[in-house]
């Protein structure tokens, strides 16, 4: 798959993804609506009446429904800046040609603080385009350096437990649903992270 592949993947990703938080929102506002909607306008509970459990239960009902509404709303509106984003946020390392537009860059840059950063991460990509494929084991945990995708992934035997799931998070891994791994960017970040997580898989062998 070729980096625009990619991109164009990711944001028919995030447009079924921003369609259907759509959806959702729209089905906990109708379902608000038709729970209130049997109610009178401006109706106090009854609090003597045998009505007023069921009256006060709609409206907490009603009130989760809104909230979720509203959530998902969020949710859409949020998948949809992504989308707009996708392609047109700078120089990404996935791209194939990412050092050669970053000399480019480099030299249209007048501010020497940023070309010192340019130049570091130029080198750096530099360093990673001469990286090899790695796998190696901790017990039945298979760790990954995938540089035809350009990222680190780890593929437990299983669902890790609670801690681990909540480690790898904290340290920038995110599940990949479509290779069963959790993965984050391939570089020396990534790599001290997943020994990070070598160390705690070794400990629990």
């Amino acid at each position: 798959m070729t980096y625009e592949d990619k991109l164009t993947a990711r944001r028919e990703r995030l447009e079924v993804a921003t369609i259907k938080a759509r959806k959702r929102s729209e089905e906990a506002f109708d379902k608000a609506r038709g729970i209130i909607g049997v109610i009178p306008f401006g109706q106090p509970i009854l609090v003597d009446h045998h009505s007023a459990g069921k009256h006060r239960r709609d409206l907490e009902r009603s009130d989760q429904a809104m909230r979720k509404g509203f959530q998902e709303l969020k949710k859409a509106e949020e998948l949809e800046l992504n989308l707009r984003g996708v392609g047109h946020g700078g120089i990404s390392s996935d791209d194939p040609e990412a050092i050669e537009k970053l000399k480019a860059k480099l030299e249209g840059t007048k501010n020497s603080r940023e070309a010192k950063r340019i130049r570091d991460r130029i080198a750096a990509l530099e360093v990673q385009r001469t990286r090899v494929y790695r796998e190696y084991l901790f017990g039945t945990t298979k760790f990954v350096e995938n540089v035809e995708v350009n990222r680190v992934q780890i593929f437990f035997d299983g669902k890790p437990n609670y801690e681990m799931i909540q480690f790898l998070k904290s340290r920038g891994f995110k599940w990949a649903r479509s290779i069963e791994a959790w993965q984050r960017m391939l570089n020396n970040a990534g790599i001290r992270a997943a020994q990070e997580i070598a160390e705690r898989c070794k400990t629990a062998a």
